[in-house]
């Protein structure tokens, strides 16, 4: 988190009202930035080993971490609501009282993610500013119930969804995202994802910044029927390889760590890599890593004639370390392809048996940016460009 960012959640932790110039240092600049007018950046910091990206929000006056999320539309965050076990040992809850929010009357929501992850509450008013703009009245879900996922994530202190607000789970009457209400105040009606491996990203709301990117930008248009961010590749092709043809359409989703893909997809690229293993214990690819193997191959995404490339190495999502001797790990599963320092790695291509759509998570994000346009009356756009 940023030092004057963090200054101020130090003010408001022990209920002092923080200096009028800090609070204006926050809002006017993000990740050390100046912003210019219609424009906001935020970064993007990962944590534990990209398991999710978060961001610096100010709700109300609490400044939380939030998982920004592409795949969903809802903004919910922990709350006062909330019993004390499911509040322990959190940076900041927020409150509503504290924040002088507007209880939306008769108003409640219920969301349930594609990991079976679910919360539910009631819903405030208040403002939100993320990367310099803000939002009056933003309707923010006060969470009264989460379920234990959520509540062993110690760093994510709720969810900002920015699908299309046909998503938003708020009932009787569903309420507009974060994005579309800030798509007034914007120099254009778009932001921009930029995830790194293992390193700070950043999210910039209202341009793009040139500077993160090579080659052209790839447009798409984006039919959002169900509410999500679509991409339609023509193929694919891995390292130097012949194009495959089959299109895999799905979504954009950055709250997915992962990318799930069709089996036929998932087990011919694993083919490729030399000792690659697939677990039924936990339905997952697994393979060997570590110092002299060579990363896994590149996947490149064709869109007609032009591409995207995704690096081999993105695919190495997470290491398992099995020790002890090697010449005993042959009755192991896990660790019967290990290198001689015992690695192997967790696969970040994987098949969900049950899942109907394909999810083009933060294992593909991580080698683009990926541009989210949506001009009031025009047709939704993604765009895609390799980062620089």
């Amino acid at each position: 988190m940023w030092g004057p960012a963090l200054m101020q959640r130090v003010y408001y932790k022990y209920g002092i009202e923080p200096p009028a110039e800090l609070n204006a240092a926050v809002s006017r600049v993000a990740g050390g930035v100046e912003a210019d007018p219609g424009q906001g950046t935020v970064v993007a910091y990962p944590i534990d080993a990209d398991v999710e990206f978060l961001i610096n929000a100010t709700v109300g006056n609490h400044v939380l971490s939030l998982d920004l999320d592409t795949g969903s539309s809802d903004l919910w965050v922990f709350s006062m609501l909330q019993s004390s076990v499911q509040r322990t040992n959190r940076h900041d809850v927020y409150d509503p009282v504290g924040s002088n929010a507007k209880l939306l009357e008769q108003h409640s929501w219920r969301i349930r993610y594609g990991d079976d992850s679910q919360a539910t509450g009631v819903v405030y008013l208040d403002t939100v500013t993320i990367g310099g703009l803000s939002v009056k009245n933003q309707a923010v879900g006060a969470a009264r119930d989460v379920t234990a996922s959520f509540t062993k994530d110690k760093h994510n202190d709720g969810l900002l969804g920015l699908g299309f607000s046909k998503l938003n789970s708020i009932k009787p009457v569903p309420q507009k995202t974060w994005f579309d209400n800030v798509k007034p105040q914007l120099a254009a009606p778009l932001f921009t994802c930029t995830l790194k491996r293992g390193a700070e990203g950043s999210y910039d709301f209202g341009y793009i910044d040139q500077k993160k990117i090579k080659g052209e930008v790839i447009w798409q248009n984006v039919a959002g029927t169900r509410g999500f961010w679509d991409v339609a590749p023509s193929g694919f092709s891995f390292a130097n390889g012949p194009v495959n043809n089959n299109k895999y359409p799905g979504i954009i989703d950055t709250g997915t760590s992962l990318w799930i893909m069709p089996k036929e997809f998932v087990d011919r690229y694993w083919s490729q890599v030399k000792g690659a293993t697939y677990l039924d214990a936990i339905h997952a690819y697994i393979f060997p890593c570590g110092p002299g193997i060579a990363n896994p191959p590149d996947i490149t995404t064709w869109f007609g004639n032009r591409k995207v490339t995704i690096p081999g190495i993105n695919m190495n999502y997470q290491k398992l370390k099995f020790s002890g001797d090697p010449t005993k790990r042959k009755n192991n599963p896990f660790q019967r392809q290990a290198g001689p320092d015992g690695l192997m790695c967790y696969g970040g291509l994987q098949n969900l048996p049950n899942m109907k759509i394909n999810i083009y998570g933060d294992i593909f994000l991580k080698g683009v940016m990926a541009i989210f346009e949506a001009a009031p009356g025009k047709q939704a756009r993604l765009g895609l460009a390799e980062q620089s």
